[in-house]
């Protein structure tokens, strides 16, 4: 297993290095719009009342946290009832 991960890391390290400086840039721009907005939903999540969420307040944690960009748009977007 460590052999297939040490190959994963290699290609990743190598595909970025082969990234022009702006696509590293909107890159790193994307990431860190994803974790504020992962952030933001999670802490609304925990301030919303059980009564105003659509579903689980245990299904949405996972969902927010492990799906990505997907996830915390659909908190917002459905998630949460107005």
């Amino acid at each position: 297993m460590a052999q297939k991960n040490g190959g994963i890391r290699k290609q990743l390290s190598e595909s970025w290095k082969e990234l022009s400086p702006g696509g590293r840039a909107v890159l790193g721009v994307l990431g860190a719009a994803d974790a504020v907005g992962k952030s933001l939903a999670l802490a609304s999540l925990a301030r919303t009342p059980k009564e105003k969420v659509r579903g689980p307040k245990l299904l949405w944690t996972p969902l927010i946290a492990g799906v990505n960009t997907l996830g915390w748009l659909a908190w917002f977007a459905v998630g949460k009832k107005r």
